[in-house]
């Protein structure tokens, strides 16, 4: 029994030496990870767009300091 329990497969990373049906599990997972992933970037993303629109209207405008510097010295 301590064979059959140390029988752990690995990844060959060759698509071709497995079975179709651990093709097809292996491209459902990874469909799955991609899947949330591309949710998480999504939300990552409206935050940023977010805070960027937050920045365009904000009541205090940016500046640059070196034309303030500039200024100082004329």
């Amino acid at each position: 029994m301590a064979d059959e329990n140390n029988n752990i497969k690995t990844c060959p990373k060759d698509c071709l030496k497995c079975h179709p049906n651990q093709r097809l599990y292996c491209a459902a997972q990874m469909s799955r990870i991609m899947l949330d992933r591309m949710d998480e970037l999504q939300d990552r993303f409206e935050r940023l767009e977010d805070r960027v629109k937050r920045m365009e209207h904000a009541d205090e405008s940016v500046f640059n300091p070196l034309e303030e510097t500039q200024e100082a010295a004329v």
